[in-house]
């Protein structure tokens, strides 16, 4: 469904689709090898990603970490896993256009204190480039349109 490629100094994680013939999105190394996120993200992932109009590398990676216990404390809990009830829990208010958007846990619903902190994250990544006809029912919804944001957006939503 998708090839990954290692990325040229050239790009960076903030590019888009102009010039190029397939669509992609950008990844951290560490997600996979750390957290053992899959790139074939469930609808809890597209769906938090859609809501907070952001592409997976704009989310904090210290956030990823905290989505990761979420899925595994809601999993365990027999609970389905939603947008909606994470962001019960957390907030996301956008600082600046060219920034990494993080999620703000809010004191007065605690479900977990989030206790990773990754630095010196934003050189390790790659490409994830989605093959066109076998990609294209992971990806997109019937009419073409992707389920998520693929690119860097430039106004992510605030969400409180």
């Amino acid at each position: 469904m998708v090839r990954l490629d290692a990325t040229p100094p050239t790009e960076f994680v903030f590019m888009n689709r102009e010039g190029m013939n397939k669509d992609f999105f950008y990844m951290y190394n560490f997600l996979f090898c750390d957290l053992r996120v899959k790139v074939l993200f469930d609808d809890f992932i597209m769906s938090m990603f859609w809501i907070l109009d952001i592409a997976s590398m704009q989310l904090h990676p210290n956030r990823w970490a905290a989505i990761q216990v979420f899925r595994a404390l809601c999993f365990n809990s027999y609970v389905l896993a939603t947008p909606r009830l994470f962001l019960h829990y957390f907030y996301s208010r956008p600082q600046d256009k060219a920034q990494w958007i993080s999620l703000i846990w809010i004191p007065k619903h605690p479900l977990f204190h989030p206790f990773t902190s990754y630095k010196n994250f934003k050189t390790g990544y790659f490409k994830v480039t989605i093959r066109p006809v076998v990609g294209k029912n992971h990806f997109y919804d019937s009419v073409g349109n992707p389920l998520f944001p693929f690119y860097w957006q430039q106004c992510p939503r605030w969400y409180e």
